[in-house]
């Protein structure tokens, strides 16, 4: 029962978390917004990490594990999702992108040995058939007759790779059952996708540096676009309109 209620926090400050930044951030972009995130997370689940974990039970296995699973979920699964908002839209991507227990299901199946039970099959099914009902919907208001495969691709990419994530992190748990701990270390190495954008792109560190001296009052906005391998971050302000395409 404690779990459940967990959850649906859980869920309830995600989905809050969102509402706020639409509401706040639209003279922004996504992946200075993504950056300031990370950051402040980390500043927030430090202090909490120190002062709830008892550091007798923190291993190198479980601390690389949690490493792994942050770089993944939420670091490049924000890229995968920003990148499902600039070709399917917001209802369309947030649906597919719900899949994730899916995934997540399946592979604690085939690597964790744990049991699907049929309420939980149930559960899935719904998500599924709820995703089918939400595409052709959106599609048909819109005069489409769906969206091509490809479009789908990203945040499938961000399902499957919060659910990896996921797998990760219970195994992480099982080794090292710090989970505040856990929740730090894992934030703090979802900053290094942005990191290694940061280093990589000079117009990356221009609209951080930019976004900071707004702040200050000292300039006004950048735009410009950050390369990461596949994926092309428009740094510019338009966090309403997703302001992500790919190359």
């Amino acid at each position: 029962m404690i779990g459940i209620v967990l959850a649906l926090l859980s869920a309830a400050t995600s989905g809050f978390s969102v509402v706020l930044v639409r509401r706040h951030a639209s003279g922004s972009n996504a992946f200075n917004v993504s950056l300031v995130i990370t950051m402040v997370g980390m500043v927030i689940l430090w202090p909490l990490a120190i002062a709830l974990t008892g550091f007798d039970s923190v291993n190198v296995a479980g601390f690389a594990l949690f490493a792994v699973s942050g770089v993944l979920s939420p670091g490049l699964v924000r890229l995968f999702y920003y990148q499902g908002l600039k070709k399917l839209g917001v209802a369309v991507n947030s649906s597919i992108y719900a899949a994730y227990p899916l995934y997540s299901a399946l592979l604690a199946v085939l690597l964790l040995s744990e049991v699907l039970s049929v309420w939980n099959a149930l559960g899935i099914l719904a998500i599924l058939v709820g995703i089918v009902f939400a595409d052709l919907s959106i599609n048909r208001s819109n005069g489409q007759s769906g969206a091509g495969w490809r479009s789908f691709v990203f945040p499938i990419l961000g399902g499957v790779t919060l659910g990896v994530s996921s797998v990760i992190r219970k195994f992480a748990l099982d080794i090292s059952n710090v989970p505040v701990f856990g929740v730090a270390v894992a934030y703090t190495f979802s900053f290094l996708p942005y990191a290694l954008i940061m280093m990589s792109s000079r117009p990356a560190r221009v609209s951080v540096e930019a976004e900071f001296a707004l702040v200050l009052g000292r300039r006004d906005r950048s735009g410009g676009d950050v390369d990461a391998g596949f994926l092309r971050v428009e740094l510019r302000p338009s966090l309403h309109n997703n302001a992500t395409s790919v190359d």
